[in-house]
């Protein structure tokens, strides 16, 4: 739709109310570069309509706010290919269960090595390398760190190509949504 593809959802009660979050981002995109990404007006015509199919087959029977957005640059890794396409990248893995090997631990942080379907090489910043098998994560997601900024006088580090992107001089967010209001009767 509107040449992106749906990352994922979530449906949540909110101080607000209810809310439909849609992450969507264009299909293909590289997140490494700057330029490319899900825009304001893309959210907005997404988001009319879903808003507009939603109506017709009346799949929610309470009010709700509709939210697209982009998945911003901690993004989620929702599927297998997820963590294919970020290989090289940091990421944060939490699992459902403890690896037998890992007994007391639950979570971790590194980079993305490898994946396929059944599992995920992943370079624990403690551990080292962790193979993880793709049912036993229950979320994960990119995880954005800045550059360190350089001392007045002295030139930035330079980065190694790959991994997450160097986004140090983006101000603010980088992510677009458009929140729809949408209230309907029961």
């Amino acid at each position: 739709m509107h040449g992106c593809e749906l990352v994922s959802v979530e449906l949540r009660r909110e101080p607000v109310g209810w809310v439909l979050r849609l992450y969507v981002e264009r299909l293909g995109h590289d997140p490494r570069l700057s330029i490319g990404g899900v825009t304001l007006e893309d959210c907005t015509a997404i988001s009319r309509d879903v808003s507009a199919a939603l109506d017709v087959h009346e799949v929610i029977d309470h009010a709700y706010h509709l939210e697209v957005s982009s998945p911003g640059l901690e993004r989620p890794l929702v599927k297998p290919a997820d963590f294919a396409r970020f290989a090289g990248f940091r990421a944060r893995v939490h699992l459902a269960d403890a690896l037998e090997e890992h007994p007391a631990r639950r979570g971790y942080k590194g980079v993305i090595v490898a994946a396929d379907e059944r599992e995920v090489r992943f370079a624990d910043d403690d551990l080292g390398e962790v193979v993880i098998p793709q049912a036993s994560v229950q979320k994960a997601s990119l995880v954005y760190e800045a550059a360190p900024k350089p001392k007045p006088g002295k030139k930035a580090p330079k980065r190694a190509s790959g991994g997450e992107p160097d986004r140090a001089n983006e101000p603010g967010q980088t992510s677009a949504s458009d929140v729809h209001h949408h209230a309907r009767r029961s």
